[in-house]
């Protein structure tokens, strides 16, 4: 196969690995590539990358750092390699004391590029405006006041479908179905699906069930004593926003994966779900 070009990285790492071995790593085999690098590093507030000419990036730390980088490139093409420094996740893909010989296959193409799709969540705002925001994972209602449960109305196409009286709700990326919406009691569903999904948080109503939705299909989310959370990493208060129209969009992220990797495998060892055949 043809090799790939690589001229301009960005390295964008997890807050506290600034000074890190495992940053050194990667700085140094990209030296001797002779390549182009700007370090980013993760402090949880707005960042602009700078993005022209850049062919790939890196991504130091663990899922949530990466999912960061997928939510800062929506709608680019660039492609997001996932090193961790740590546990191994479900999106980090290489460890970084291995990063030399790996980044050595993916400049040979022995990488592929996964494309899960990204949750649309455009907020209305109490003044009229709206805000257009993505997340890689989910979007989360939770209810603020512990004394009171959550009053979630979802609609579609104008008419609602169901009222949630729980702590919360979930709406999740089939990317995002093994985060909060697995551990709330929904499906594991497949990352590259065309659908996404509604998880009660502890329903205090045994009929209000986990729902899957299709892709076109968008719905809106009424909410009150209840924030608003994007992958965890951006909060809206109750008093911020009227409501919230939300589905699975067209814009993907673009994930480097080694080309034998498998999503089941990755299940199989991070939830033991017993011995593959090789």
């Amino acid at each position: 196969m043809k090799k790939i070009e690589i001229k301009k990285i960005i390295i964008f790492c997890k807050l506290g690995l600034e000074e890190s071995k495992e940053l050194r790593i990667i700085e140094k085999t990209l030296e001797k590539h002779n390549i182009e690098y700007k370090t980013y590093v993760n402090t949880r507030e707005n960042i602009v990358f700078d993005t022209k000419n850049v062919d790939l990036l890196i991504s130091l730390g663990g899922d949530g750092n990466l999912i960061s980088a997928c939510r800062y490139l929506a709608k680019t093409d660039i492609p997001v390699l996932g090193v961790h420094a740590g546990n191994l996740g479900f999106l980090t893909e290489i460890r970084a004391n291995e990063f030399k010989k790996e980044f050595d296959e993916y400049s040979l193409t022995n990488y592929k590029i996964e494309k899960p799709f990204l949750l649309s969540i455009q907020i209305k705002l109490k003044d009229g405006q709206i805000l257009q925001k993505y997340a890689f994972n989910d979007a989360v209602f939770n209810r603020i006041n512990h004394l009171m449960l959550a009053d979630i109305k979802t609609s579609y196409k104008g008419k609602i479908f169901n009222t949630y009286n729980a702590d919360g709700l979930i709406v999740s990326t089939p990317a995002g179905s093994t985060a909060y919406n697995m551990s709330a009691g929904g499906s594991i569903v497949y990352p590259l699906s065309r659908v996404f999904m509604l998880t009660p948080i502890c329903s205090h109503s045994l009929t209000q069930r986990p729902i899957v939705l299709p892709k076109s299909f968008f719905i809106d989310v009424f909410a009150k004593n209840c924030s608003l959370s994007i992958d965890g990493q951006e909060v809206f208060m109750p008093d911020e926003f009227k409501s919230v129209k939300i589905g699975l969009s067209n814009v993907r992220a673009n994930i480097v994966r080694k080309k034998d990797s498998s999503y089941f495998s990755v299940l199989n060892e991070k939830l033991n779900w017993g011995e593959l055949d090789d």
